[in-house]
């Protein structure tokens, strides 16, 4: 969907102080976009991961956009814009999508690249980054990252070799998906801006999981992928963070994905192959916003008669038991009673 139309949705409101952006050449490497809200803890080790590691040989941007923080983020914002030139803008708060939106439209770089406000790149490992992406002919470029779990929860990160490396998106998309290593993330893959604007990829606005749509579409334009076994990002997991913290509205939106995704792959461009793995991902989706049916000790009405509607979701599951038995039993009984049986203990 172009951009216009989710503008359009009134979602995103560009108050963009178009004096601070720069004009600046197409000449850059990377376009390194922050979206920033309520991030004052921290956002100056985000910025000085890249504002005080990138090698002069390399021309390299970094637009910051804040998402309405009432913190004083936008003052550290205007302070690293008179100290480093840091291109930054304000908008009202419209989510991360949002913010990455107005990040894109104000890029100049060959690549795109995605940093959250409470992460950082690994210091020294910014250049071998950036060196990869000068040498590189590919329309996204998946690298390698490491988690600080400051959450207190158990966390482990499977490590995955993606076999092949590199390829035809589409193809990549379903050997990945097969094999596992498919990462719906952002911040770990740099993109071409000219893929982008060229094909309106840009994120659906106010919703939660626009990543996770985002991530997958943007595989269907990829001319090449390609994978380099680079650890260069620091995702920092936080307790109370929007992560880890599910609501009602995650799990609604989340069939709002589902819907979106459902509709791309009608189209005809798509290979039978990528269509598959597509309707897999929906169907694990489906049942990621069946478990959100009771939340809170309380069942969600809305959400469960939302799902029914959407009940031929469940035959593209790869999963016998979800693709047959479960949804035998939805299709009898219902998403709420179904939820009663399998998980009320």
């Amino acid at each position: 969907m172009p951009l216009s139309d989710w503008r359009d949705e009134g979602r995103v409101y560009a108050e963009v102080n178009l004096e601070v952006i720069k004009i600046v050449s197409d000449e850059i490497l990377a376009s390194i976009i922050v979206p920033v809200y309520n991030a004052e803890p921290y956002l100056r080790e985000c910025l000085d991961s890249v504002l005080m590691h990138v090698p002069e040989k390399y021309s390299v941007e970094v637009i910051a956009v804040d998402d309405g923080s009432t913190d004083s983020s936008c003052e550290i914002l205007k302070e690293y814009g008179k100290r480093y030139g840091l291109i930054w803008t304000a908008q009202r708060n419209g989510g991360p999508g949002g913010a990455r939106n107005t990040g894109m439209l104000a890029a100049s770089g060959r690549y795109l690249l995605f940093l959250d406000s409470d992460d950082y790149f690994i210091p020294g490992r910014l250049e071998g980054l950036l060196a990869m992406l000068e040498a590189a002919d590919s329309d996204i470029v998946e690298f390698e990252y490491e988690v600080a779990n400051e959450s207190g929860r158990d966390f482990k990160t499977r490590r995955i070799t993606p076999h092949p490396a590199c390829g035809p998106g589409q193809d990549i998309f379903c050997a990945w998906k097969r094999s596992g290593f498919f990462r719906s993330m952002v911040w770990a893959k740099a993109v071409s801006r000219e893929m982008i604007v060229s094909n309106g990829l840009y994120f659906r606005n106010g919703i939660h999981y626009e990543d996770e749509e985002w991530c997958n579409r943007i595989f269907a334009y990829a001319s090449n992928v390609a994978y380099m076994p680079l650890c260069c990002y620091m995702y920092r997991l936080r307790e109370g963070s929007e992560t880890s913290c599910k609501t009602p509205r995650h799990y609604a939106d989340l069939v709002k994905i589902i819907d979106s995704l459902d509709d791309f792959v009608k189209t005809a461009r798509l290979s039978q192959g990528y269509v598959k793995a597509i309707r897999q991902t929906l169907a694990f989706f489906y049942f990621s916003a069946v478990k959100g049916v009771k939340i809170n000790g309380k069942y969600d009405e809305a959400l469960a008669d939302a799902l029914y509607e959407r009940r031929h979701i469940m035959k593209y599951s790869d999963q016998p038991h979800k693709k047959y038995f479960y949804r035998h039993m939805i299709n009898i009984f219902g998403v709420k009673a179904f939820c009663k049986v399998k998980y009320d203990k």
